[in-house]
């Protein structure tokens, strides 16, 4: 139920409240939307499936612990810094390897781990050439930050905006 709306110098706010919760909205002349709640916090929810994690079909044989692209919606491949195509496509990293047409995990966001790495902590990992993952800063192809190193062998894997050098 809406308690009250109020206008005034381009500015709409919304009391809308249900049971004990109240929310207030404001939305401001240049559409920005703020929302705040105020009220009792209700139980929590039952735990959902993990969304870090995808199955794909390995478009040819690749290793683990690589970056990868979507080759189309059923496929990956290699990442590869010097492919410009490749830029806007890098959609994870293997979590174990795979033979051409078989499947294979993807991990798309969060906390990973190989025993054999050896990262500087703290430093950001960017894409490579070949699927491979570097801490040295590309100066060629596209730039693009796709993990954080959080311990010498664990990353965060974060993939953000590429830059096109």
């Amino acid at each position: 139920m809406i308690k009250a709306v109020h206008i005034t110098q381009k500015v709409l706010k919304a009391h809308i409240t249900s049971g004990a919760r109240k929310t207030i909205v404001s939305v401001k002349s240049n559409n920005r939307v703020k929302a705040a709640m105020i009220g009792i916090r209700g139980l929590p929810g039952a735990d959902g499936a993990s969304t870090t994690s995808v199955s794909k079909t390995a478009f040819q044989n690749l290793g683990g612990q690589r970056l990868v692209i979507a080759k189309n919606a059923t496929q990956v491949d290699y990442a590869d810094n010097q492919t410009p195509g490749h830029a806007n496509l890098i959609f994870g990293i293997t979590e174990n390897a795979a033979v051409a047409d078989a499947p294979i995990s993807i991990k798309m966001f969060g906390e990973t781990t190989e025993s054999s790495w050896n990262w500087t902590i703290g430093q950001p990992i960017f894409c490579g050439t070949n699927g491979l993952m570097t801490q040295t800063v590309p100066q060629t192809g596209f730039l693009i930050i796709v993990a954080t190193a959080i311990s010498p062998d664990t990353i965060f894997i974060n993939i953000r905006q590429p830059i096109l050098l």
